[in-house]
């Protein structure tokens, strides 16, 4: 039976009315949530007001307040598959939103999958190239359910395309994202034909909610007693004619062409929190129509919630807009685990939360407090690089200008060029790891030898050579500074300091009882910890452990 007809019959065994559940309490769901760039700090200073389904994690459930990345590669697509398969980079393979793919010698979308072709409401595209999980080099949770469990389903739905399918594992039944040109939720080929009944049902009314939607702060009062900056800040990113302060508006359908409209809208919902309210409820809707958590057989419900990311990236992490889109994530959560208590059962559901990457603040609000943070603008990088080539030609001064390439991770060599031309590329990259290293905003540059060795090196090395895959990085990585490059406005993460490597991560459920605990900690746990709680033995292979919750 194919994937889409045991889901197609999932959904029509399943949909009439539950039974009461069993005394036993072997959970009959697994719930990954994972929030893109929060940090713990927002839970901490939001937590007066958190009652809904964060709320829920922060207060009733084992919370792991020490808990951080290993790695350097601080990025959506690495931190959603490191979250999702208990394994890191090096191991799983995505090693970051897009990589150096060294047989080919180009660079690739981390979920970039040659084998699949997008479906929309119109059914599987007939040609172009989609996404699904090709460069995924381990199994995920929801693997690991089905293995030990036959009939597991996994469903997983996110905006973004590489969180939802990191999530989604190598093998899940159903995979959506947002499809940022036409609007509605999308899949491609590596796991369905066609879009269930349920999907093209929601994806029917989107343009009616969006339309028009106004963006007003969902809290009362003066936000800054719950450590939110002011409303208006210098380096955030205007929303168009609205500037950087509440309220915003999207277009709406007054003499607008619909169409026009839809492909107009698609993109702008990322802005907004209604991304996050669509996943949730896109989330509720496969809970309901595929039966999840229906029967004995563990299933899996992952969802990214991507909102915190993108209105980050925008206005920093203490502004009035992340402020307002977690605590209506909030919300939306609390409402979705209502609905698993009853749906599912109470106590039959366990779940965990955690965040792909932190975020620096913005670094004019750092630099008002006296830290040392700053923007790099692009004459800088261009300077840097200009060093890099000014050292190869000096060193080879009768081989001309050596093709090398700048991702802005690093550089990139043609191997194969440089050997036919008599050169070794150790040597190369030598002399660019040293040059680039001059660069008053690279802190160090790593070669493809120091990431591949394992001899000593700075207190960051290590870092990165856990997020070193020697097919898919870069001849050289550079360390920059705590700075922003080329950004001259908002903030972003991808660094190997705390304030990107700080995550959340909390178990809750009948499992997990309600404490603080200080053990070193990954979001790479929460797997074998899942696991453990289900009864099922820890697969050889994950780089995660069991965390103790006693």
């Amino acid at each position: 039976m194919s994937s889409l007809a045991a889901l197609l019959l999932s959904a029509v065994t399943t949909s009439g009315p539950f039974a009461p559940p069993p005394r036993a309490q072997t959970p009959r769901l697994v719930v990954l949530v994972a929030v893109d760039q929060l940090i713990p700090e927002q839970l901490d200073r939001l937590t007066p007001l958190l009652e809904g389904g964060l709320g829920r994690f922060w207060q009733r459930g084992t919370v792991y307040r020490a808990a951080a990345l290993e790695y350097a590669a601080t990025e959506t697509a690495p931190g959603h598959a490191t979250f999702a398969t208990g394994c890191r980079p090096a191991t799983h393979g995505i090693v970051g939103n897009s990589f150096f793919d060294r047989s080919q010698g180009r660079s690739l979308y981390s979920v970039s999958d040659p084998g699949a072709r997008k479906v929309t409401a119109a059914g599987a595209a007939n040609s172009g190239v989609s996404v699904g999980p090709a460069n995924l080099r381990v199994p995920g949770l929801g693997d690991h359910l089905a293995a030990a469990f036959p009939g597991s389903l996994t469903f997983a739905v996110s905006f973004k395309d590489r969180a939802a399918v990191a999530m989604g594992g190598r093998d899940p039944h159903l995979v959506l994202w947002w499809d940022r040109r036409a609007g509605g939720f999308a899949s491609s080929t590596r796991y369905v034909e066609t879009l269930p009944d349920f999907v093209l049902d929601w994806n029917d009314g989107w343009l009616d909610v969006a339309a028009g939607w106004r963006w007003e702060p969902s809290f009362e009062g003066d936000p800054s007693r719950y450590g939110t900056d002011a409303d208006e800040r210098e380096g955030e990113v205007p929303y168009g004619r609205f500037g950087v302060s509440f309220p915003y508006e999207l277009p709406s359908m007054a003499g607008a062409d619909v169409e026009g409209l839809r492909r107009q809208l698609a993109p702008r919902i990322y802005g907004v929190p209604l991304g996050d309210r669509f996943t949730v409820e896109m989330a509720r809707r496969a809970v309901d129509e595929l039966g999840l958590g229906a029967d004995d057989a563990p299933d899996l419900l992952a969802l990214s919630l991507s909102g915190c990311d993108v209105v980050g990236h925008a206005n920093g992490p203490y502004s009035w807009e992340v402020t307002d889109l977690i605590l209506r994530a909030d919300r939306a959560l609390g409402e979705l685990f209502d609905h698993l208590d009853a749906r599912v059962g109470e106590g039959r559901w366990i779940a965990a939360l955690s965040a792909d990457h932190g975020v620096l603040e913005l670094p004019e609000a750092l630099a008002a407090r006296g830290v040392g943070a700053r923007r790099v603008g692009r004459g800088e990088v261009g300077a840097m690089r200009g060093l890099v080539r000014e050292a190869l030609a000096l060193v080879y001064p009768d081989d001309g200008e050596l093709a090398v390439g700048f991702t802005g991770k690093g550089f990139t060599l043609d191997e194969a060029a440089l050997r036919a031309a008599g050169l070794d590329p150790g040597d190369v990259r030598a002399i660019i790891a040293q040059a680039a290293a001059e660069a008053p905003h690279v802190a160090a540059a790593y070669t493809l030898e120091q990431l591949a060795g394992a001899g000593p090196g700075d207190g960051f090395l290590p870092l990165y050579r856990q997020g070193f895959d020697p097919q898919r990085s870069e001849d050289v990585l550079l360390r920059q500074g705590p700075w922003l490059l080329a950004m001259p406005k908002g903030t972003s993460h991808g660094s190997p300091y705390p304030y990107d490597r700080r995550v959340p991560l909390a178990l809750l459920g009948a499992p997990f009882p309600a404490q603080r605990r200080y053990d070193a900690a990954d979001s790479m746990d929460a797997v074998p910890t899942l696991l453990e709680a289900l009864g099922i033995a820890v697969p050889e292979g994950l780089d995660g452990r069991v965390l103790p919750r006693d």
